[in-house]
């Protein structure tokens, strides 16, 4: 009997066993059963985001063509007021010259011959005033449009940094080995890697130069140096939005250049956007710019000020 009851309760202990497998299996499958489902709603609720930035991004290239556009209207009309307003001068010279030959006499023909210039003379000026409010005015429109256009670009280029990390896709950029620190002295990162993580002020890890940069046109490259020339000199002159707005169309022209996008790099430091002004730098740096300690000091001091 007790040898019976010995193998009775080898057999239920071993059922017992058995039983506790299955449940901890049963456990493991709900568990994991509810993770897939957690998941699942994560991958639904990004890929509606990444559907509506791919809308908004659409939306936002259409806003730039009109804008674009429109600042085409502006400049010829500014273009065409130019010329009036040139010719109303060259017409108050040769009136005023007139004015003076007249002048020599003393007869009553002559006086009245200058009197008639006179009355020529004012109407030439109160055009020339006429000519210079509508120019003043065209400019100012051609200001608002340069601005519209400019924030469209700083959106689109935001758009596309979030579509650019969406996730499951991955960005091809490679550290340089250095950063920025707070004081804006450079690190090694390999030295840091044991230890713990601390926030830096800027990070500039740009991807490697391309290989080869495609030559442009003769045309176009003559139109990129002349616009290149025109924003360097709106920049020496303090008329930023000129030279920003210059400074976009160059690399429209050639996007294979870093000297416009380290010069927006300034600009946009010059007005406090320091993240702009770290991924100018950055663009910058992986088109082949060599590294500017200087500057990558003002980044560091103006992202830590900024608390980013």
């Amino acid at each position: 009997e007790k040898t019976a009851a010995g193998e009775t309760l080898i057999q239920t202990k071993k059922e017992l066993l058995s039983v506790k497998a299955q449940l901890e299996k049963l456990r493991s499958e709900v568990t994991a059963d509810e993770r897939g489902k957690k998941l699942t709603a994560e991958l639904d609720a990004m890929t509606k985001k990444a559907e509506k930035l791919e809308k908004d991004h659409s939306s936002m290239l259409v806003a730039l063509e009109q804008l674009k556009q429109e600042k085409s209207k502006l400049v010829a009309q500014n273009a065409l007021l130019e010329k009036q307003l040139d010719s109303a001068l060259r017409k108050i010279a040769l009136l005023q010259s007139e004015i003076q030959k007249w002048s020599a006499g003393n007869d009553a023909v002559v006086k009245g011959k200058v009197a008639e210039k006179d009355k020529e003379h004012m109407a030439q000026a109160h055009e020339i005033e006429r000519l210079k409010a509508s120019l003043e005015e065209a400019e100012t429109l051609a200001a608002a449009a340069r601005k519209d256009a400019i924030k469209a670009r700083e959106a689109l280029e935001e758009l596309k940094e979030e579509l650019r990390n969406r996730p499951g896709e991955t960005t091809a950029t490679v550290s340089t080995g250095v950063r920025i620190t707070a004081s804006g002295q450079k690190a090694d990162e390999k030295a840091d890697k044991g230890a713990t993580a601390q926030p830096q002020a800027a990070a500039v890890t740009p991807a490697p130069a391309p290989a080869k940069k495609p030559e442009l046109a003769p045309d176009v490259l003559k139109k990129y140096n002349e616009t290149l020339a025109e924003a360097e000199q709106f920049e020496k002159e303090g008329n930023d939005d000129k030279a920003m707005w210059k400074y976009l169309i160059a690399t429209d022209l050639n996007p294979d250049d870093w000297r416009p996008h380290m010069a927006m790099s300034r600009l946009y430091l010059k007005a406090k956007k320091a993240a702009k002004a770290k991924q100018k730098y950055e663009k910058a740096l992986r088109l082949g710019m060599e590294r500017n300690p200087e500057h990558e000091k003002a980044l560091s001091d103006a992202l830590q000020k900024a608390g980013k």
